[in-house]
């Protein structure tokens, strides 16, 4: 999996929704995101950041999308996208996508997400602020 280990995924809630979130945020790694990856682990996610699209080719799983806005809230959720499918969101606001398990139940529309670390909450958007696995 291409990208930097950014932490945890909480919704706005407190809840857990990620164990371990891995962040691509730049040209090559939003490229190759889950390309040619055998599985994405249970409670893992990718986010890719900024994305206000996703192909799925040479995918070997299917995925489910979460689009998400500036704030870090979802914009728009799609379940199980099978592999050589190009999914454009319906929002216009789309700023960023989180791909996670298909296991993974999806959050609510308008749910704030955020990343946790040591040292507190910060924006699931945040890419200044690294985490160490």
């Amino acid at each position: 999996m291409k990208g930097w280990f950014a932490g945890q995924v909480e919704t706005e809630d407190g809840s857990l929704f990620l164990e371990k979130l891995y962040i691509a945020d730049s040209w090559w790694t939003r490229f190759c995101g889950l390309q040619f990856q055998r599985e994405l682990p249970p409670d893992t996610g990718l986010l890719l950041n900024p994305c206000s699209s996703v192909h799925t080719c040479f995918m070997r799983f299917p995925l489910n999308l979460v689009f998400l806005d500036k704030a870090g809230c979802v914009v728009e959720c799609r379940e199980a996208v099978p592999s050589w499918r190009f999914v454009l969101p319906q929002g216009k606001q789309v700023v960023a996508t989180l791909e996670v398990p298909v296991s993974k139940p999806l959050p609510k529309k308008g749910t704030r997400l955020t990343r946790t670390l040591p040292t507190g909450n910060v924006s699931l958007l945040d890419r200044t602020t690294r985490s160490q696995p």
